[in-house]
């Protein structure tokens, strides 16, 4: 007695296709339960349709003020907290930035070969940290955590 094609064909796909069937259907349920429960990431991605708006933006302004003679070095945080180093020829020295963040963070460093220098940032026109120091090659260091 012999076996025809179409059923040893059969004997042999049966379970591969049934593996195939319940394993789509399995995806095809759990998409859609994802859709419906809510679990895609919508703000995952950086796109331009989510930019920061300027809801209330803060103006932080650096000030450096004491003897100067022949150099002086300060250094801050810009409004992407990234250091910038300044040769500075003269004080007072002042700088704003004005950030849109909902809360930002301020620092400055600063020294000069006088005897005195002081640092002060305002947030908004508020003094938020002032500091003075005396002393050769004169250093100070001034700090806003939450501005």
């Amino acid at each position: 007695m012999s076996v025809s094609r179409t059923r040893r064909l059969f004997k042999l796909a049966w379970l591969p296709a049934l593996c195939l069937v319940v394993v789509s259907v399995a995806a095809l349920i759990m998409v859609r339960a994802h859709g419906i429960f809510g679990s895609k990431d919508e703000t995952g991605t950086l796109d331009k349709k989510f930019a920061i708006v300027e809801f209330n933006p803060k103006k932080i302004t650096y000030e450096v003020f004491g003897d100067f003679r022949q150099w002086g070095r300060i250094d801050y945080w810009d409004k992407d907290t990234k250091s910038v180093d300044v040769q500075i020829t003269s004080l007072p020295w002042t700088h704003t930035e004005t950030i849109v963040v909902p809360v930002g963070t301020g620092d400055i460093t600063a020294q000069t070969d006088g005897g005195f220098i002081g640092c002060r940032i305002s947030v908004n026109g508020e003094v938020r940290d002032e500091h003075t120091t005396s002393g050769e090659h004169a250093g100070v260091f001034c700090q806003v955590l939450s501005a």
